[in-house]
């Protein structure tokens, strides 16, 4: 993976009251500019199967989240999201 990738990653990079590093399944798909959230959770779903084959456990690089987004200033609603742990640049760079 090129340095200017690995870039991108750090910087939208996350991390919890563990220290755990994680990365928002929608900032990631704005980042890598997919202009529909549905068309990246075909990369995401790339992705686990790649953890899969590599005998990892799914649930611990994928957990599922909602996360609540203003719709207007009075105005809100929950969306459903994907936290992403651990590897997944190095799961990413296997699907480019």
């Amino acid at each position: 993976m090129q340095n200017a990738t690995i870039s991108i990653f750090e910087d939208i990079k996350r991390t919890n009251q563990y220290q755990q590093e994680f990365w928002s399944a929608r900032q990631l798909a704005k980042t890598l500019d997919y202009t529909d959230y549905r068309n990246f959770e075909k990369a995401i779903n790339r992705a686990k199967e790649s953890c899969k084959n590599d005998g990892q456990s799914v649930q611990n690089h994928f957990v599922e989240d909602n996360e609540m987004v203003e719709l207007g200033k009075t105005a809100s609603r929950k969306i459903q999201d994907l936290v992403v742990q651990d590897n997944f640049p190095q799961f990413w760079a296997r699907l480019d």
